[in-house]
């Protein structure tokens, strides 16, 4: 049985080098690995407030991470370095 990987891309473009990367990554793992991505272009900016009735939208990507074997987070360089 494949191992799930949740995948964050941080790039929401759709010619995206990150969309592209997490496709080779996904032919590059075959059967061995089952990916999901998580969709992130409609979560919420963060507000503490928010917790007492999350939106459907965090509730989703949450449920995702927690049936999930891995968490997978590929992002856009920032000024050639990681993003903040």
């Amino acid at each position: 049985m494949a191992k799930t990987v949740a995948v964050i891309t941080g790039s929401l473009r759709k010619d995206s080098l990150n969309q592209k990367l997490t496709h080779v990554l996904q032919n590059l793992a075959g059967d061995r690995l089952e990916f999901h991505p998580l969709h992130i272009g409609d979560l919420p900016h963060y507000n503490d407030e928010l917790w007492a009735a999350p939106p459907v939208s965090v509730l989703r990507l949450k449920d995702r991470i927690e049936h999930s074997d891995a968490v997978l987070a590929i992002t856009p360089e920032y000024n050639r370095s990681y993003p903040g």
